[in-house]
């Protein structure tokens, strides 16, 4: 897959899981997570915490389980979104462990 072809597949992503996840619950969400704020204050996460899973160093593990890290909020914005730009409520996660931690089978 070429460089242009991969960014087009993380596009269309994007676009389906804004519509089926995001757009579902609140249009607020996905402008938030669109927002340069929320950018932003996810490149520092990324960068403070060495673009490695925080599960996955706990767990022992050398490398992340997935190539696809996420900032997750630790306190969900639907349960505080006052702390949605909080960098001490985010933390990184790979994709397998953070469906882990909620529950989700892919």
């Amino acid at each position: 897959m070429t460089q242009e072809q991969l960014q087009e597949h993380k596009r269309h992503n994007s676009k389906r899981y804004n519509l089926s996840v995001r757009d579902k619950y609140d249009k607020d969400y996905t402008k938030f997570y669109q927002s340069k704020e929320w950018r932003k204050t996810r490149s520092i996460v990324l960068t403070k915490h060495m673009h490695m899973c925080k599960q996955c160093i706990a767990d022992g593990l050398a490398v992340n389980r997935s190539k696809r890290l996420i900032v997750h909020h630790v306190i969900e914005l639907k349960d505080d979104w006052e702390k949605r730009l909080d960098v001490n409520n985010l933390e990184v996660l790979c994709g397998v462990c953070h469906n882990k931690l909620h529950k989700r089978k892919y």
